[in-house]
């Protein structure tokens, strides 16, 4: 595994292209499908990366495009899409073993998160 410098300048442009990408498909998606478009995005960008779903809700929430609970809720389902996946990578790298070790931390998170989420709303 190559590990390179997060400040360099592909890494960048990299994140900054991903991140104009999912917040053209979040407000697009948005205006077409109301809160489900959006939900739909966060749940598939959520698989690799939080960030741009974060930025982009935040964003759109911050111009009034947005409500409060919409933005919340796509950012819940980017992070339980991004633990899900990770778990998945957990599994089948490391197997059953550390997947069992790992589940209850995943789990307490993932309750966590919902918890927040639900005494928020």
């Amino acid at each position: 595994l190559e590990l390179r410098n997060p400040t360099e300048l592909a890494t960048a442009l990299t994140f900054g292209a991903v991140y104009a990408g999912v917040l053209l498909l979040s407000a697009a998606l948005s205006d077409k499908a109301g809160s489900l478009g959006l939900y739909a995005v966060a749940l598939v960008s959520g698989l690799t990366d939080v960030d741009a779903i974060t930025l982009s809700s935040l964003r759109l929430f911050g111009q009034e495009k947005l409500a409060a609970t919409a933005a919340t809720t796509a950012i819940l389902l980017a992070v339980l899409a991004n633990l899900s996946f990770k778990f998945g990578i957990v599994v089948s790298v490391a197997g059953r073993a550390l997947a069992i070790r790992v589940l209850g931390g995943f789990a307490a998170f993932a309750a966590g998160c919902i918890g927040g989420w639900l005494m928020a709303a």
